[in-house]
């Protein structure tokens, strides 16, 4: 790790958690101004994350694709980039960042605990699909998070203890959300955005498996569960479009669904073996010749 990716690096880390901090106290408290602040200390801090992954760039002289850790480092920034543009679209939507800030903030400590044992690339991960299936992985991830977010205002918004109450009595920090019918629209359209660039993810990395193991699919636990999960999305949408789907109950499966996300990526690792660990991967000889 370079001295300007080592600055920068806790620079994010310091950034992200104010962030949450202040997104976590304008939520509890009901306060807009909290809510702001903290959307301009996680801008901040998503160019930080940038400066730190292209002095990661600079350093190995690769993209950040090589290790677990540069993996993380760069698919934290995917997950500020959604949350922060969408805000800046929508910035009523400054209580998304309760979810994603802690979110991102837990990325890097993920991060930081999987710091790489090898700083080049080797043949094995040196292929374009690599790329692609780990581009479209943190797309697809990035989405299903802001659609989880969103879908906690919408359980927050669509509380017992809101409804049928005048608007002028509604807190400010949730009179302010779009109506619950963009908020469901919202939803809608990430997950749609994150299931198609999901099966990318799994299409890219089955064709970089054959290069890799000789045969597209291995049935290994990150392989089961990221398709359980693209799987679980693809039954979200089938409800939403055909049965006409709604309400809390659609905006709770968004939020119970980002969990099998989460437990394919980090939860896999943890509890089992896998050929996706990368670091593992580079001291394996591949079943067939990389090209």
């Amino acid at each position: 790790m370079s001295p300007l990716e080592y600055t920068t690096f806790w620079i994010t880390v310091g950034a992200y958690s104010l962030g949450a901090a202040l997104a976590l106290w304008g939520i509890v408290f009901r306060r807009d101004q909290p809510l702001a602040v903290a959307t301009f200390v996680c801008g901040a801090g998503l160019l930080s994350n940038c400066i730190a992954i292209g002095a990661r760039i600079a350093f190995t002289g690769h993209l950040p694709v090589a290790s677990r850790y540069e993996n993380v480092l760069f698919g934290t920034a995917v997950v500020m980039l959604f949350s922060v543009a969408s805000l800046v679209k929508r910035p009523s939507l400054r209580p998304i960042l309760v979810f994603t800030a802690p979110f991102a903030l837990l990325m890097l400590g993920y991060a930081l605990l999987n710091q790489p044992r090898y700083t080049t690339m080797s043949l094995v991960l040196d292929n374009l699909w690599m790329f692609v299936h780990v581009f479209f992985a943190w797309l697809s991830y990035g989405a299903y998070s802001l659609a989880a977010a969103v879908g906690v205002l919408y359980l927050l918004r669509a509380r017992k203890s809101l409804e049928g109450l005048p608007e002028e009595q509604i807190p400010t920090i949730f009179a302010r959300l779009p109506s619950m019918l963009v908020l469901e629209d919202l939803i809608f359209r990430y997950i749609i955005f994150g299931f198609i660039t999901h099966v990318v993810m799994i299409v890219s990395g089955a064709i970089w498996a054959r290069d890799l193991w000789g045969k597209y699919w291995n049935w290994d636990p990150v392989e089961t569960w990221s398709l359980l999960s693209v799987l679980l999305y693809g039954l979200w949408i089938h409800l939403r479009v055909t049965l006409n789907w709604g309400g809390k109950r659609m905006a709770g499966l968004a939020v119970a669904a980002i969990i099998t996300v989460i437990f394919a990526y980090w939860g896999t690792s943890l509890l089992s073996s896998t050929d996706h660990s990368l670091d593992d991967l580079k001291l394996r000889t591949p079943m067939t010749e990389v090209q």
